[in-house]
C-alpha cells in the first residue's frame, strides 16, 4: 500500500472519530426528557390550557342591591340624581349632628379659646354613647381646637357636649341654636327639629330625623331629596 493511500485512510478515520465524538458529547449534554411535560387536565376540564370563556362584569345599568334603609347618589355639579332609595323618608341623622355642632362652634368661638369641661358633659361607663368618648373629666380645661379634633375625627360625644354647653350654657339651648341654623332661608330647604342631644341621647332615644319646612324667600329648586 502506498504511503499516500495510507495517509488518506488515516485522515478519513480521524474525521469519523471527530464526528462521532461530537455526537457523543451532544447526547451527554442534552438532558433526558427535555420535552415539556404534558399539561395536566382535570377530570372534567378542557383539553385546552386556555380558557374558552371569560367572566364578564355585571350589567352596569342595573342598580345594585342596597342594604341601607335609604340612600341617594347625585351629581353635585348638576343636581342630577343617579340612584336613590327612600330618599324622601326622614331618618335619624346620628353623629351627623356633630357637623352642625362644629359649624356653630367655629362661628362662635376661636380655636385657642379654653373650655372648662362641665360635669354634664362627662359620660359614665354605663351611659348611652360612652363608647365614643375621649374620657373628659369635670373641671378639665381644653381648647376649642382639640375638642373639635376629638369630635370630628374621633366622633367624641363628650367633646361635642363640652362645646355645646360652653357655647350655649346648656344642651337644650344649643339644640335650639342648631335648629335655628338649619331653618335659615339660605339653608338647605329642610330643617330638622332636633329632639335628642348633641351626640346621642343618654336615655336611648335616637336623634330625630328631618322634617320638611318652608325654604324661605330663596327656595331651593332642586329635588326635595337632594336638599337634606
Amino acid at each position: 500500500m502506498s504511503r499516500i493511500h495510507r495517509r488518506r485512510i488515516v485522515s478519513a478515520l480521524l474525521v469519523v472519530a471527530v464526528i462521532s465524538g461530537e455526537a457523543v458529547l451532544t447526547s451527554f449534554a442534552s438532558p433526558r426528557g427535555s420535552a415539556p411535560p404534558p399539561t395536566p387536565v382535570p377530570p372534567h376540564g378542557s383539553l385546552s390550557p386556555f380558557p374558552r370563556s371569560l367572566r364578564t362584569p355585571a350589567d352596569p345599568t342595573v342598580a345594585p342591591a342596597l342594604s341601607a334603609r335609604s340612600a341617594l347618589l347625585a351629581d353635585l355639579a348638576t343636581g342630577d340624581v343617579m340612584d336613590e332609595k327612600a330618599a324622601d323618608e326622614p331618618v335619624p341623622i346620628a353623629s351627623l349632628t356633630k357637623l352642625m355642632t362644629a359649624l356653630i362652634a367655629m362661628k362662635r368661638t376661636q380655636p385657642s379659646d379654653t373650655v372648662t369641661v362641665d360635669a354634664r358633659a362627662v359620660f359614665r361607663r354605663r351611659d348611652y354613647g360612652w363608647s365614643s368618648t375621649i374620657g373628659l373629666k369635670a373641671g378639665e380645661r381644653i381648647n376649642v381646637e382639640n375638642l373639635l379634633y376629638a369630635m370630628m375625627l374621633g366622633s367624641a360625644n363628650d367633646a361635642a357636649l363640652a362645646l355645646a354647653i360652653d357655647i350655649a350654657g346648656s344642651e337644650p339651648a344649643f339644640v335650639r341654636l342648631m335648629n335655628a341654623q338649619a331653618s335659615r332661608p339660605r339653608g338647605s330647604g329642610r330643617s330638622r327639629p332636633h329632639r335628642g342631644v348633641i351626640a346621642a341621647s343618654r336615655t336611648g332615644t335616637p336623634s330625630s330625623g328631618c322634617t320638611r319646612a318652608p325654604s324661605g324667600p330663596r327656595p331651593d329648586r332642586r329635588p326635595a331629596r337632594d336638599r337634606v
